[in-house]
């Protein structure tokens, strides 16, 4: 949805200098002569928030400047933008700098040609300049005077149908695959024509198979007495090793004795060292309890120390408070005030008036004197006397006049000075009345003060006693607690003696049967020792022997299998060739294919795609012009294979939409305007002089729906210098009313 907030124009079209446009929720009426910068606030905002303008940036400069300056605030679904445009003409060429900002944070988002990239992303302009604004003079941007292979594109992109992503996604990628598999298929087809095989010969053995037996059963004779005498040997080894690990265990018997040894004496070191903390622990937790004690005594000196200060400050304030209350009290009674009547500023003012006319009517009297003196009428100039002396008598009646009114001011103003007074002592008296209220409550808050005080002494000795008696318990049950831990390790010392105690039995005895098996070992090494083998050379000279001609058989296995190998892979290349043939002529179907849907994505559209939003658009517009017109104009949208025609007419007989008056094309776009405008959840819509190309029948209809529109649209926007339909407006709606 999008809301527009506030706009800022400077040197912008007609509007020289800088001015700044409110808008509000719901109807916004611009009203205003032509030529006066009603259209340059849609131009404006079209320029700033989908780039629409006509030319250049320039013809929009006002014509007494040499620059413009544009700001926006505005939301897309309640997120908010300020947008700017600034424009200077230069000696060759115009400057622009467009930028757009993060309300809340005033962060730059984007600037330049950026912005446009980035609000293209949120507001579509191709099809937003279709559905924001509806000008009278709108000749560009129209369902109606815009081409039929236009017409058709603009529902595509309703429906957001862009084939030729489609296309760049799946044929054109699927194509690349194709292309990659073919020349693929085409090396490997290269590979398996031109591929050799070579077969390996078949070579003699050294000897015939009988020798061959003969020298293996010596060679194995020869390696039997190897290994009978290569084991006793290794017996041998094996029980000078024995022997060295008996030795070792005898060793470890050994140290393991001498550590329980170790383990007792230090177990029966721990016994004694446990008695002396016991008799530390208790004389520090008996001075613990004398601290807490002499702790206790100061902390209740200090509380009754206290006590005994506030309760001296509690007096002496008292004494002061009565003595204070008694002087502010004779105070006040010492003021007088009297009940007088209120005096009236306006009695005095007709007064002062009725004074100033007097005296004026005296000199005008007096110069009236001065003309009859010299012989001439001061009203018409002509020769005359004769009204001399009603002229004085008039002059003294009016300075008797004058002298009562000017005692009738001298007497109120002295009401007015007593009336002061009376009022100033009054408000004195009201103050130190307030001051000695004050004063009350500020001694009646130093009682609750004190009392409060005095029970948190109490409380704070009382939790003090507590807290102390807490400490000293606590310290009692830590030395029982210590007691106990003491008298547990201690036992535990004793168990660990008498366990180490019956390991040493059981180590002493195994120390015995240790050494027996020791002396036993050594009585076997001294009856058997280690023989030499003396046939290693001859042993060695038939493994070779043996081993070349095994080589040679081996070799022979081997080059038959590969050979045989051959002669299979072979048979099956020349399979695998003709099913990679086959397999590229299907590759090179499906590329035909592929190209041939490519071909009719892009060139003849599938209008099923668009064909409900069609006929959807064609009912709605339909109603619309019904609700508004005296007349029905049967409009049908009617698609074809390259556009979408607009027409109109009853029965069979259609004629293009160019056909209207002015009035009804002006109602077809209209309706159009309203359809999109739902489509594309905008919300917002600006019409600029609606009713110009009505007649009176079919104005008020137009009027009833704008108000009925005013209710769907979150922000509907009047551009008109009409007072009749202003004056319709604000009879029946609350509008805005923005001033140009």
């Amino acid at each position: 949805m999008l809301h527009f907030e506030k706009l800022k124009l400077t040197n912008f079209g007609p509007i020289q200098g800088t001015k700044e446009f409110v808008f509000n929720k719901g109807l916004n009426l611009l009203c205003a002569k032509n030529g006066s910068g009603k259209t340059s606030i849609v131009s404006a905002i079209e320029m700033l928030t989908i780039d629409n303008y006509i030319s250049s940036y320039e013809n929009y400069i006002n014509w007494n400047e040499d620059f413009f300056e544009i700001e926006l605030l505005f939301s897309i679904n309640s997120h908010k933008y300020i947008i700017s445009l600034n424009c200077k003409k230069g000696k060759n060429n115009t400057l622009s700098d467009r930028v757009l900002k993060e309300y809340e944070t005033q962060e730059e988002i984007a600037r330049g040609d950026n912005v446009k990239e980035f609000l293209s992303k949120l507001i579509d302009p191709v099809t937003t300049k279709f559905a924001l604004v509806n000008k009278q003079d709108k000749s560009q941007d129209s369902i109606v005077k815009c081409s039929d292979s236009e017409r058709r594109d603009l529902f595509k992109r309703i429906e957001d149908v862009d084939l030729q992503k489609e296309v760049d996604s799946i044929i054109e990628e699927k194509l690349e695959v194709l292309k990659n598999n073919i020349i693929q298929i085409d090396k490997e087809i290269y590979r398996l024509e031109n591929c050799t095989y070579i077969y390996d010969p078949i070579k003699d053995l050294p000897f015939s198979e009988q020798e061959y037996t003969s020298k293996k059963q010596n060679f194995e004779n020869i390696k039997t007495q190897k290994q009978v005498l290569e084991e006793r040997n290794k017996q041998y080894e094996d029980k000078v090793k024995e022997q060295t690990k008996v030795l070792e265990e005898i060793n470890s018997i050994t140290n393991q004795m001498k550590n329980k040894n170790e383990k007792i004496d230090k177990a029966t070191k721990e016994i004694e060292n446990f008695n002396s903390s016991l008799e530390t622990e208790i004389g520090k937790n008996e001075q613990s309890i004398n601290a807490y004690t002499t702790q206790l005594q100061k902390k209740k000196q200090d509380s009754l120390d206290t006590k005994n200060k506030l309760q001296i400050e509690k007096e002496q304030k008292e004494v002061n408070y009565n003595e204070e209350c008694k002087n502010r009290s004779e105070k006040i009674n010492d003021i007088k005030v009297f009940k007088l009547k209120p005096f009236d500023n306006n009695v005095l003012l007709e007064i002062s008036k009725k004074l100033a006319i007097l005296e004026n009517d005296i000199v005008r009297k007096e110069n009236d004197i001065l003309s009859f003196q010299e012989g001439k009428c001061p009203t018409c100039g002509q020769d005359c006397i004769h009204n001399l002396e009603l002229s004085k008598k008039e002059k003294e009646e009016l300075l008797k006049q004058k002298e009562i009114v000017e005692q009738e001011k001298e007497n109120l103003l002295k009401e007015r000075e007593e009336d002061t007074r009376n009022k100033e002592n009054k408000e004195l008296k009201e103050k130190l009345k307030i001051e000695l209220d004050q004063y009350t409550k500020e001694m009646e808050s130093y009682v609750v003060t004190y009392s409060s005080t005095l029970q948190n002494i109490e409380e704070s000795l009382l939790k003090d006693i507590e807290n102390i008696n807490v400490l000293v318990q606590k310290t009692k049950d830590s030395l029982v607690s210590f007691k106990s831990n003491i008298k547990v390790a201690i036992e535990k010392e004793l168990g660990s003696i008498e366990e180490y105690k019956n390991d040493l039995q059981i180590l002493e005895t195994s120390f015995t049967s240790t050494s027996k098996r020791h002396m036993d070992i050594c009585i076997w090494l001294e009856s058997n020792k280690i023989e030499t083998f003396n046939k290693e050379n001859e042993l060695y000279d038939l493994s070779q022997v043996l081993d070349s001609y095994n080589k040679i058989l081996l070799e022979n296995e081997n080059t038959k299998t590969r050979n045989e190998n051959l002669i299979k892979e072979e048979k099956a290349n020349k399979v695998l060739l003709e099913t990679k043939k086959k397999e590229k002529q299907g590759y090179l179907q499906e590329k035909y294919d592929n190209e041939q849907a490519k071909t009719i994505l892009l060139k003849e559209f599938p209008n099923y795609v668009i064909e409900s939003t069609i006929e959807n658009t064609e009912n709605e517009m339909n109603q619309f012009i019904e609700n508004i017109y005296y007349k029905s104009l049967d409009v049908n949208l009617r698609s074809t294979k390259t556009s979408i025609k607009l027409e109109y007419g009853t029965g069979k007989r259609k004629v293009p939409v160019s056909k209207l008056s002015g009035a009804e094309s002006q109602i077809v776009q209209l309706s159009f305007i309203n359809k999109y405008n739902s489509l594309l959840d905008l919300r917002c819509l600006f019409m600029d002089e609606p009713d110009a190309a009505l007649d009176d029948d079919n104005k008020k209809e137009l009027y009833d729906s704008i108000l009925n529109l005013s209710e769907y649209y979150n922000q509907l926007f009047i551009i008109t210098h009409s007072e009749k339909i202003k004056n319709y407006l604000l009879s029946y709606a609350e509008p805005t009313i923005i001033e140009v």
